[in-house]
């Protein structure tokens, strides 16, 4: 499920997976992420406006136990703003 991206020999795989709307529990994200990256996903998206901000942590924590950090991707996006009623802008 791998592929080379450019010329730089980083393999990243075809699938990623979308964290917004992982659990916020970390035992159950962890069985999730654990699942997708047993099944050949480096790729994991998500955001700071997910869940408020707690889904980066989330992420970041259920992928601390990979050492292989530099066959682990993740993609996020900034400069997302809630509102007091938790909407965005």
């Amino acid at each position: 499920m791998q592929k080379n991206i450019l010329k730089s020999g980083i393999a990243l795989s075809e699938l990623g997976l979308g964290c917004m709307s992982l659990v916020t529990d970390l035992t159950k994200a962890e069985q999730i992420i654990d699942c997708a990256v047993e099944n050949g996903i480096t790729y994991f998206d998500t955001a700071d406006m997910y869940d408020k901000g707690i889904n980066e942590s989330v992420v970041g924590k259920a992928l601390l136990k990979y050492q292989q950090r530099d066959d682990i991707f993740i993609g996020t996006k900034v400069g997302n703003r809630l509102t007091k009623d938790g909407s965005t802008t």
